[in-house]
């Protein structure tokens, strides 16, 4: 173990911080947004535990063992908060493992830095609060690391190893802290050799490639991937094709998703390196030093290439893959803050005594303080208040389109198209859009919840949707249209959805559909397909909408709430 020993009142102090942090975020679990992953994954977990495994791009372990907690509670909310309060006590053993990992790799006061950044990093702040795959996966490809440092042998390296294919299982993401700490193990020097030769800041003395490369770890590693593959090939044979083709080239391919690198991923990275420009900028500046150092001819320590070393591999994996760089935060930003541990040891060093306590504490309190007030709005209000609204009005085997699945629980629900991309619409052409437009109408739905995702579809799709729902409430469509005169007299709608129709007339006191008269305000039975609208004269404006008791209540077309889904866009 190499680095200085910890300061009077680190622990103290870093307690404190840890303290706090894990207080905000508990916070947190309730008034921050649901995002449109962590709902599909409880929606997928849901169904997993009702009919079977279902394929998506995961590995799948995170949806079989949420199986039991997304069936348990009786409410959306209940299940969702239980499922975020276990992602609360998985950030928390992130934390406390990035400390463990770079204190075994750098030393006890870089072991403390890299604990104490971690916390402060607002964008791993916020995401390991949500339900998501990736913050098990950081736990566990940290904590094999962690074992696989520690315990300097074949075993204690087959252990590790094996622990980090478990983070594999979770998040093909684990793979990234994973080879972070593989490049600080070629770089740095055995523990042995520090000992023998005394070695804390000096080079590294050369090392066999056969201790680089441990091919038992690796073995343990692969042979915990592959026996998954052999449970998922016995549990679900029949999709066992699509599983390995979406969880292996479905995922590179999506990782590198021109539109989400473009309109997703650099936006977050430089959103990222503003909200915390110590955290994402102290390398550039340490790079600097050491070059500085090196043209002068002073030593540059084992510590300080190789978290910088580490801190390149981290940029390298963070551009492979921009497309998800505020979730990439869940995986890369504990490897990040190991690395910066010993560069802001190295820093401090040359800064006066006096001075370091306080530009640290700054430095790190800054971000956190300017993003809290942010933080505790209560930004799932209108989350709650459409889920009590679709509660109240429809009984759950209602037939809806969500394509987020913020309503997971009912079971009629037609959001197959999200879980593929949408891709599957915009790229597949007019035909694959035509297939869809027959399992719409199979289905029948009878409401749709309206996101981002919906505006981000063909112009068809959308053609298709608005000239069959209306706004009822915020972002809740139910089944129905809204016409004027404009194209003449009579009118040719479809309805999707068979059932009551309530018919409001501006201008006349009713038209008639199908040939038979309704009166302004009155209620029309009609079953799914094509009808007749005859407008008397004087009409300005109809509107046919889905009835049920209570729904007139709640008619609030005007609004959409801009913060509905917490996704990409916001």
């Amino acid at each position: 173990m190499a680095g200085r020993p910890l300061p009077r009142g680190a622990i103290p102090a870093l307690a404190a911080l840890a303290a706090g942090i894990l207080l905000l975020k508990l916070l947190l679990l309730s008034r921050r947004a649901f995002n449109w992953d962590e709902l599909h994954l409880l929606a997928v977990a849901w169904r997993t535990g009702e009919s079977g495994f279902e394929p998506t791009g995961r590995p799948g372990l995170m949806q079989v063992l949420l199986a039991p907690l997304a069936a348990l509670p009786p409410s959306h909310e209940e299940a969702i908060g239980l499922a975020r309060g276990l992602a609360w006590g998985i950030s928390g053993a992130v934390y406390a493992l990035t400390g463990l990992l770079g204190r075994a790799l750098f030393g006890p006061t870089a072991g403390a830095l890299a604990m104490a950044l971690l916390l402060t990093e607002t964008t791993f702040l916020e995401r390991s609060v949500e339900v998501r795959t990736d913050t098990p996966a950081s736990a566990l490809a940290l904590a094999g690391a962690w074992i696989a440092t520690r315990r300097r042998s074949p075993p204690g390296e087959a252990a590790g190893f094996g622990v980090m294919g478990i983070a594999a299982l979770f998040s093909q993401k684990a793979l990234y802290p994973a080879a972070a700490w593989g490049v600080a193990r070629a770089l740095l020097p055995s523990p042995a050799a520090r000992e023998d030769r005394g070695i804390s800041g000096g080079r590294a003395p050369p090392r066999r490639w056969v201790r680089v490369l441990p091919l038992g770890g690796l073995l343990a590693a692969g042979g915990t991937v592959a026996a998954w593959y052999g449970v998922v090939a016995w549990i679900a044979p029949g999709s066992f094709p699509e599983f390995v083709g979406r969880t292996m080239v479905g995922a590179l391919g999506e990782a590198r998703d021109p539109y989400y690198v473009q309109a997703v991923g650099w936006r977050w990275a430089l959103q990222g390196l503003a909200r915390n420009p110590v955290f994402w900028g102290l390398p550039l500046v340490a790079a600097g030093l050491a070059a500085a150092d090196g043209a002068r001819g002073a030593p540059v320590s084992a510590e300080r290439r190789a978290g910088l070393a580490v801190a390149a591999t981290v940029l390298a994996m963070a551009a492979f893959h921009a497309a998800r760089f505020p979730y990439l935060a869940l995986t890369l930003a504990p490897p990040w803050a190991i690395a910066c541990g010993p560069l802001i040891e190295d820093v401090g060093r040359r800064l006066a005594r006096a001075w370091r306590g306080p530009l640290l504490a700054a430095a790190l309190l800054a971000p956190v303080a300017a993003r809290t007030p942010v933080l505790l709005q209560d930004q799932a209000a209108d989350q709650r208040d459409l889920l009590a609204r679709v509660e109240g009005l429809f009984p759950p085997e209602t037939p809806y389109w969500d394509p987020h699945d913020l309503l997971f629980r009912h079971p009629n629900g037609v959001g197959e198209i999200f879980t593929k991309g949408v891709a599957a619409l915009t790229d597949g052409g007019p035909e694959a859009w035509e297939e869809y437009q027959e399992k719409l109408r199979g289905a029948a739905p009878v409401f749709y919840v309206w996101s981002w995702r919906v505006r981000d579809l063909p112009r068809a799709v959308r053609r298709f949707l608005a000239d069959r729902y209306v706004r009822l409430h915020g972002n809740l469509y139910v089944s129905g249209f809204q016409a004027g005169p404009e194209g003449g007299t009579t009118l040719r709608r479809e309805v999707l959805a068979a059932g009551p129709y309530r018919v409001r007339v501006a201008g006349a006191e009713g038209l008639e559909v199908d040939g038979l008269p309704v009166e302004d305000g009155g209620i029309a039975h009609l079953p799914a397909g094509w009808h007749r609208f005859d407008l008397r004269e004087g009409t300005r404006m109809v509107r046919v909408r889905w009835h049920a008791e209570g729904i007139d209540a709640q008619e609030a077309p005007e609004r959409r709430p801009r913060k509905l889904y917490h996704g990409y866009r916001r």
